[in-house]
């Protein structure tokens, strides 16, 4: 653990160095994240690209400053070229500082969905509950979702709220 946690808790007293914290960590773990992982697995900035159906500048500006405009559709985007899953949450900062305590390149490491079959197949995980199966969205009444089941995509859009 940091031996600067105090200090670190004092510094997030203030709000707006909270908010500018939490902003610039997932952002910058978000471009170094996204180039380990493509290096991890020996892809080009235009191999990545060419999976992703864009161009070579938009991987490196990416992996470079942590695209501020960054959409949960490029997450899953990138996500699914590496054939990962996207875990998107909100936590007490406590958890958000040990998330972001360790930036070591194996702490960026995902295996492939291949790779973590293969290796939970010989090293069988003891699960304590059912696997979570999709729960239906409860959506109060005249509420709806839009699914995008186009061969591009495949996610649900935001509620559709009726005006």
């Amino acid at each position: 653990m940091n031996s600067n946690l105090p200090e670190i808790w004092n510094d997030l007293d203030d709000k707006e160095y909270r908010d500018a914290s939490v902003s610039a960590n997932i952002f910058s773990w978000i471009a170094f994240q996204i180039r380990e992982l493509r290096e991890q697995r020996g892809l080009t900035q235009t191999d990545l690209a060419n999976l992703l159906g864009t161009r070579q500048s938009v991987v490196s500006r990416l992996e470079s400053s942590g695209e501020k405009g960054l959409s949960l559709k490029t997450l899953l985007e990138i996500a699914s070229a590496l054939d990962i899953a996207l875990v998107l949450k909100f936590v007490p900062f406590s958890r958000f500082l040990r998330e972001y305590e360790d930036v070591s390149p194996e702490a960026m490491k995902v295996e492939s969905y291949t790779a973590d079959k293969e290796m939970h197949t010989l090293y069988p995980i003891r699960w304590t509950g059912s696997f979570p199966h999709p729960v239906p969205l409860q959506l109060p009444k005249g509420i709806g979702v839009v699914l995008d089941n186009t061969a591009e995509t495949r996610y649900a859009s935001s509620p559709q709220i009726p005006y």
